[in-house]
């Protein structure tokens, strides 16, 4: 995304307090081009900024703020055919105390077999071949999520 300076696209507060500081440094030193991307996993928001002055020179910062963090249990899991797994889901703060009365949708985002909506997987009744599937638990306010991969087998 680029920053265009008077633009106004960003809702979350502290993400336009970010954007208007780097207008007014832009403005006071004189910047011709400045550009921002921010990108959020499930661990937190990765955001990198690239300024130019005017003299060609090009200077990158990038940095990376701890958001809620979503733990899945087990982590590691391995089913035969019509195996079941009863998943769990637990959430922290940024400062590492648990998140309060934590929520979670849950999904099988690959593979095969079955998730439902409580987290408990079932393996296909047949499998032809070992194959991977991916649960995912996401905080009911989609602010942070996590996810597993488990092994089906013959």
């Amino acid at each position: 995304m680029s920053l265009t300076p008077g633009a106004r696209e960003i809702v979350d507060p502290q993400v336009q307090a970010i954007f208007d500081a780097i207008e007014a440094y832009m403005a006071t030193h004189s910047l011709p081009s400045c550009s921002c991307s921010a990108s959020q996993s499930g661990a937190g928001i990765t955001e990198s900024l690239s300024a130019t002055e005017m003299d060609g020179d090009t200077y990158t910062l990038q940095f990376f703020t701890k958001g809620t963090q979503v733990l899945v249990t087990p982590a590691s899991v391995s089913l035969g055919p019509a195996g079941t797994q009863q998943f769990t889901a637990a959430a922290t703060n940024p400062d590492g105390t648990p998140v309060a009365s934590a929520a979670f949708t849950w999904a099988l985002t690959a593979g095969p077999g079955t998730l439902d909506a409580s987290g408990l997987y079932t393996a296909p009744a047949t499998i032809a071949q070992a194959v991977n599937a991916t649960i995912k638990a996401t905080l009911v306010d989609g602010q942070a999520w996590n996810q597993v991969i488990l092994t089906v087998h013959p």
